[in-house]
């Protein structure tokens, strides 16, 4: 299993998983390593990766990655190129992406739920980018006596970063609001008044409670995929 990432410094990255069978029989699964993708792509990357570590490549039964045309790509992607070198290996699309695209594809086929986190998206960039808006959150937490949340980034790319964000912002929404209403008095900013009056829409209070109750069932079923994959 593997897949491609770009850390904090901007460097895209492999992360590289391998699963086989020890001695009794049993599945043994284990992260193996990170490589680095400065002048390569991710199937020359995995295959040197592979004779490095003395892994034989036509002993390959299965594979796993996500759905981008990179891995899965019927004729240039990681899977065609190693079913050359396989023949008999399978691949299988994660099965938690699977769910993830079909939650994306859901929330963006329902207005309200796509302008929420639309909405959710703008109050994370608005605190995330300035550290002095930041603490003006953390002060009114405080006053307020609330738990000193940090508003998550809502991915699409990583499903269960929606249910932290939901949560999070449920949980000091009031300290949201007040937070945003003090920095729009003291700078005038039009953005944290856009922002408090889209959180205050009954609308968007209904979707936030709805998605706090729908997105915990969705983060269980996506955790038994990961259980059911590993064992």
């Amino acid at each position: 299993m593997a897949d491609e990432c770009t850390d904090v410094t901007t460097t895209e990255e492999l992360s590289i998983f391998f699963r086989w069978v020890n001695m009794d029989g049993q599945p043994v699964e284990h992260f193996l390593d990170i490589v680095p993708l400065k002048a390569t792509d991710a199937y020359s990357a995995l295959v040197e990766f592979m004779k490095d570590k003395n892994i034989q490549i036509s002993k390959l039964v299965g594979m796993g990655f996500d759905g981008a045309a990179t891995f899965s790509g019927k004729h240039n992607g990681v899977q065609s190129l190693l079913k050359k070198i396989s023949p008999h290996a399978r691949f299988v699309h994660c099965h938690c992406h699977l769910l993830q695209l079909a939650c994306v594809q859901a929330a963006n086929a329902t207005s309200g739920i796509k302008h929420v986190y639309i909405t959710l998206t703008t109050l994370w960039k608005f605190f995330h980018y300035s550290p002095k808006r930041a603490e003006s959150l953390k002060a009114v937490q405080q006053v307020l006596d609330l738990p000193e949340l940090k508003v998550v980034k809502p991915s699409d790319t990583r499903w269960l970063s929606h249910e932290r964000c939901v949560k999070a912002v449920k949980a000091s929404y009031s300290a949201i609001v007040t937070a945003l209403n003090n920095i729009y008095e003291q700078t005038h900013a039009p953005e944290a008044l856009g922002i408090s009056k889209a959180l205050c829409r009954p609308s968007t209070l209904v979707a936030i409670y709805l998605l706090d109750y729908v997105l915990p069932q969705v983060a269980k079923l996506s955790r038994a995929l990961q259980t059911e994959r590993i064992d």
